[in-house]
């Protein structure tokens, strides 16, 4: 009798169990599948087609941009006709400074505006619309400028093998650095406390300057030309890009190779976002601008619909906007995804 008491028992048992398990098995395959999912969407990137404004800005290509520090003006140049002054909330023309540009940089008070072209950097008081100062450069076509973080040095680069750092209150060379072989220095950037000059060849060398000095320290890690060299806001990243789509990441105090990602394609420009947290990088070849998590190294977003390549990229004060500049003459302002 007990034998048949415990054989009922156990029937009963193995059948709730297959009866929980046919029902809750198809449930927790819907709840995996969906998990999965989530996560496979949020670590996609956003892809953007339409900016939040967009106008013809030159006859020619979009060569550089620059945000005011006080974020109220985006100035664009050239390099075949004049500087345009905008107001970056309506596109609406402000000014314009009979200068052509290949560059452009903001003194950190905003007072000066710099403007690099060939053969000269122009130090232009645009508040006054005056020039205060012609810097000659000889037959270097200005590539790439950049205000020390007290204004007091410019630094400038471009077509010739020196760098050129100016006295920016008396309007004069104050220096010239001269490194070994014949690689132009296009991509140039001072460390946060004012002490270094990083500068980026294009054999793929990285060159870290002692201003007090003028001597240099080599970084290798790169086999192509150096797009970009920035510094995070507390100056203990490093970041580099070249033009075959390598990005590093150094810790400055050690100098050593932190992380590394390949993008997916040439890079031909980059920038950072002044709180330090999201790079842009235009690609030439997809016609695309990415944008990455500096912290995670994840493609955040992705800006597309443009007839040609981005030329030129501008991140605002607040690093909420990114502007571009493109060789098809046009600028767009797209709205940075927040974390």
């Amino acid at each position: 009798m007990n034998d048949k008491i415990e054989t009922g028992r156990a029937n009963r048992a193995s059948l709730a169990f297959w009866f929980r398990a046919i029902f809750l098995f198809p449930l927790f395959l819907l709840t995996a599948l969906g998990l999965l999912c989530y996560i496979a969407y949020s670590s996609s990137p956003s892809v953007f087609k339409n900016s939040r404004l967009s106008w013809i800005a030159h006859q020619g290509p979009v060569n550089c941009l620059a945000f005011s520090p006080d974020g109220k003006t985006l100035v664009s140049g050239c390099g075949y006709e004049n500087v345009i002054l905008w107001d970056p909330t309506t596109a609406k023309k402000k000014s314009a400074i009979p200068q052509s540009a290949f560059s452009t940089a903001f003194s950190p008070d905003g007072d000066t505006l710099a403007i690099g072209q060939d053969g000269r950097v122009f130090l232009w008081g645009w508040r006054a619309t005056e020039a205060r100062a012609t810097l000659n450069v000889r037959k270097d076509v200005v590539r790439s400028l950049a205000f020390s973080p007290r204004g007091e040095l410019l630094a400038s680069s471009g077509t010739t093998v020196d760098l050129m750092l100016w006295d920016t209150a008396k309007g004069k060379e104050r220096a010239r650095l001269r490194p070994q072989g014949s690689s132009f220095r296009y991509s140039i950037m001072f460390s946060p406390d004012g002490k270094t000059l990083a500068s980026g060849g294009n054999d793929g060398l990285i060159l870290l300057w002692d201003i007090s000095t003028g001597r240099n320290e080599k970084l290798l890690g790169h086999q192509n030309e150096i797009k970009f060299v920035g510094f995070t806001p507390d100056g203990h990243t490093f970041i580099s890009g070249s033009q075959d789509g390598v990005v590093r990441l150094w810790d400055f105090t050690t100098r050593k190779k932190r992380a590394m990602r390949q993008a997916s394609g040439r890079i031909w420009s980059m920038a950072l976002s002044p709180d330090g947290r999201t790079l842009a990088l235009s690609l030439s070849g997809k016609l695309t601008v990415e944008l990455w998590d500096v912290a995670t190294g994840k493609t955040r977003a992705i800006f597309t619909g443009f007839s040609d390549f981005v030329d030129s990229l501008a991140f605002s004060p607040d690093s909420r906007t990114l502007a571009t500049g493109s060789v098809d003459h046009i600028i767009s302002l797209w709205d940075v995804p927040q974390q």
